[in-house]
């Protein structure tokens, strides 16, 4: 008992260690708060502008917009709430800066800049190794800000400690490119945090998002979608996803497949929608779906399978039936001949498959039939009103004992007396 103990709290404390920052890196910072700041920086998934703003409003032109604020001699980054980016060995990575400098004349500034990541994470830079970029570069700053860019690229050793891990960019006003450590005059530190990692991929099934995964109608072919996510650190080339869809209702006989490949290239962290070719479906029933994502690179299975249960519905079968009636009188509709269980409401909110209506002349019923969620008809039934008619009749005649008359009776509208 005590060995497991042992085990399991060093297994929780190299987790924790692989996840920290090391600590007792040296300082790197400008003593002055004029002139050269970093602007901005670009490293795969990050981008950070920290703009680059004047010493004093009173300082400048009006015109520049710059806040009444100082620039930064040393900036701390590596608790932002952004992601930090992955580093992969083997992998080129491009980093893109933008370097600010002010000067209320047109002066010529020589710009130093140096890029280091600590790879084995030991807490120093060593160098050469650790020196990931670095350049000496004149420039002619207009008055006011102005911002030049440097872009540079740099490959990941094969070996690395995976893990958090420090980036440091170093901005000096010399002619040779600063180290990674110590104080200078004019210009400024900003350090990031980074993730040092192994190449991973991997897909994982996410969803079902067409027609929908509760239930749909099924009438006409249907066309299927499912998103798939990359969720690892590496872009993924293309890949197929199988689909499985059998009777999840006892004796149910469905038994069908299909499959989608896709050619797309899809980025760590970003995701693509499959669309199947239009599937018809045999009958109502609960059904499975189950989507299958397969690339030879995936580096984690339980994650490619997603299951869904679909009722499949068809669109409702039945009939409705109406009576020509007189005026005043009441006007009878029926639905009839319905194979399927069915739920109807007519729009006098009856919900019968016989309902009554007084209608003053002719005119339409309407009705809803529903086989179930999302799968409704709306109908409506003719009904024909005739007046009642009118009879005209001769006036009375007095007859004595033993004689006869003819009595007419005659009608406003055609039919039988």
């Amino acid at each position: 008992m005590r060995k497991f103990l042992t085990i399991s709290f060093l297994l929780g404390f190299s987790q924790y260690v692989f996840c920290q920052l090391p600590t007792g890196y040296p300082v790197s910072s400008a003593t002055n708060n004029d002139d050269e700041c970093i602007h901005e920086v670009q490293l795969a998934t990050l981008t950070n502008n920290s703009s680059c703003i004047g010493a004093s409003a009173a300082a400048w032109p009006a015109s520049n917009g710059l806040p009444a604020s100082n620039p930064n001699m040393y900036a701390n980054y590596t608790s932002a709430a952004w992601s930090p980016p992955v580093l992969t060995p083997s992998a080129t990575f491009a980093l893109d800066l933008k370097v600010g400098y002010e000067a209320t004349n047109a002066w010529d500034f020589s710009h130093g800049i140096s890029v280091f990541i600590d790879y084995n994470r030991n807490g120093t830079f060593d160098l050469p190794g650790e020196k990931v970029a670095g350049t000496t570069t004149q420039v002619t700053a207009p008055i006011g800000c102005n911002f030049a860019n440097r872009n540079y690229s740099f490959t990941v050793p094969t070996t690395i400690s995976v893990g958090q891990t420090l980036m440091r960019v170093v901005v000096i006003e010399s002619n040779a490119t600063p180290g990674p450590s110590g104080t200078y005059g004019w210009g400024e530190t900003e350090d990031y945090l980074v993730f040092l990692g192994k190449k991973k991929w991997d897909y994982s099934m996410a969803s079902m998002t067409a027609p929908d995964s509760i239930s749909f109608c099924a009438q006409e072919p249907v066309t299927i979608k499912a998103k798939v996510n990359n969720v690892e650190n590496q872009p993924i080339p293309g890949g197929r996803v199988d689909l499985y869809i059998k009777s999840a209702s006892a004796g149910g006989t469905t038994n069908l497949f299909t499959n989608k490949s896709f050619t797309q290239t899809v980025a760590n962290g970003a995701s693509i929608e499959v669309e199947f070719p239009p599937i018809m479906f045999p009958k109502d029933e609960l059904l499975e779906f189950k989507y299958i994502i397969t690339h030879p690179l995936d580096s984690n299975k339980s994650n490619d399978t997603l299951v869904k249960y679909v009722q499949v519905y068809k669109n409702p079968v039945y009939k409705l039936k109406s009576d020509t009636v007189c005026a005043d009188s009441f006007s009878t509709v029926m639905i009839y001949d319905k194979p399927l269980p069915l739920f109807h409401k007519w729009t006098n909110e009856s919900i019968v498959d016989t309902t009554t209506y007084v209608l003053p002349s002719s005119g339409k019923v309407g009705i809803q039939v529903t086989r179930g969620w999302k799968c409704t008809v709306i109908d409506s039934v003719p009904v024909i009103v005739k007046p009642l008619p009118r009879l005209t009749m001769a006036r009375d005649t007095v007859l004595c004992n033993g004689q006869s008359v003819t009595l007419a009776v005659s009608m406003d509208l055609p039919g039988f007396v």
